[in-house]
């Protein structure tokens, strides 16, 4: 692909669409971007909602507060940052709110970037046994100080201490279909059956209009599964939940109508997913 974006990208995809005769299209990136695709274009776009919704799943800030505002019980306490005032005022309203150990992230970003947990650990240990995602609170403050200009905005939140839950999901038309999987690190990753993980993720699903083929993630927190974001794509893993007892990709989700899903079609058994090995050996089987 060409190194573009807006309306670039979307014309140079119409036109490979267009060379090569494809039927549908599903775009991994630049999502929004696809708002001024021509008619024919949009026509054979499958994505996980409206190319004009995906710029509110984008901005993590809008969308955090319209799961708060549908009233979500996985909607974590957040503020936005871009100066030393505003960041200083949002650590005393979430510690306030009995969040004792924070984090920050860009309010739109990628793959992690930009990701720091807050800590107050001497500078000492945050050097030698510290993560380099780690970051003393006060020396960011003094950075902050320092700074010429405000940084782009940033969303300050809870830090997470629980495993982190992807859930793969497709709209046939009729039914949502879903596989969620807990990441267990370098143990590989599970497909679980868990009720809240599933009701969780049709309440997200029904707000936010969810359809095509989707991806939610979840981290949990106290135990309880709260939400990091919305991926209206197929995400990497989308592979592994496939070997769920439950067809994500059938014909229906390429061409499903926009109507209201009836219920969720989730696995009726869990599975250990360990290696990539072990994922070849199940998808030859």
């Amino acid at each position: 692909e060409p190194d573009c974006s807006g309306l670039e990208y979307v014309q140079w995809c119409g036109d490979m669409v267009k060379t090569y005769g494809f039927d549908y299209f599903m775009p991994g990136r630049c999502l929004g971007d696809f708002s001024t695709a021509n008619e024919d274009l949009k026509r054979k776009l499958v994505m996980g909602c409206a190319p004009e919704r995906s710029n509110d799943l984008d901005d993590k800030a809008l969308f955090y507060q319209q799961c708060q505002d549908a009233q979500l019980t996985c909607a974590a306490d957040f503020a936005v940052f871009s100066d030393l005032n505003s960041f200083q005022s949002g650590m005393k309203r979430l510690n306030g709110q009995g969040h004792e150990r924070l984090c920050f992230k860009p309010r739109k970003g990628v793959f992690g970037q930009g990701f720091r947990a807050l800590t107050n650990a001497s500078p000492l240990d945050t050097i030698v046994y510290g993560s380099s995602l780690a970051l003393r609170a006060s020396d960011f403050e003094r950075w902050l100080a320092e700074a010429t200009s405000p940084m782009p905005d940033m969303i300050l939140m809870p830090l997470f201490d629980g495993k982190e839950i992807s859930v793969d999901g497709a709209f046939d038309g009729t039914h949502y279909r879903m596989v969620a999987r807990v990441k267990n690190g370098t143990a590989g990753q599970r497909v679980v059956t868990t009720p809240e993980i599933y009701l969780i993720a049709e309440n997200i699903a029904r707000v936010f209009e969810l359809r095509g083929i989707f991806n939610i993630q979840l981290m949990y927190h106290n135990n309880q599964p709260m939400v990091l974001e919305v991926n209206p794509r197929a995400a990497g893993g989308f592979g592994i939940s496939c070997l769920a007892d439950v067809d994500l990709f059938v014909a229906e989700v390429l061409s499903a109508p926009h109507q209201p899903a009836q219920g969720v079609i989730v696995p009726q058994r869990e599975m250990d997913i360990v290696s990539h090995t072990h994922y070849a050996e199940r998808r030859a089987d």
